[in-house]
């Protein structure tokens, strides 16, 4: 009885998975599909903090020239008066 049993139940899984492949096929593709697209999404996203990172510091040393340029400029002007 135990051997009629499991040659029953995989002759029964055997059937359920050939029943299912086109569709697991499918949905691994998918699967698969969607990993790529997480993979670039990450990358570019990383790509982009770099660059935010890059341009912070950019504007920090602009802002810094600026206020120095300030206060040349309010040295100079009040020499004039």
């Amino acid at each position: 009885m135990a051997e009629n049993s499991s040659s029953i139940i995989a002759a029964l899984s055997e059937n359920i998975f050939q029943a299912f492949s086109p569709d697991l096929s499918f949905i691994l593709t998918l699967a698969k599909t969607a990993g790529i697209i997480f993979i670039i999404y990450m990358v570019i996203m990383i790509i982009q903090a770099i660059i935010r990172i890059k341009l912070g510091f950019r504007v920090r040393s602009i802002e810094k020239n600026v206020a120095e340029i300030n206060k040349k400029l309010d040295r100079v002007l009040k020499g004039k008066k």
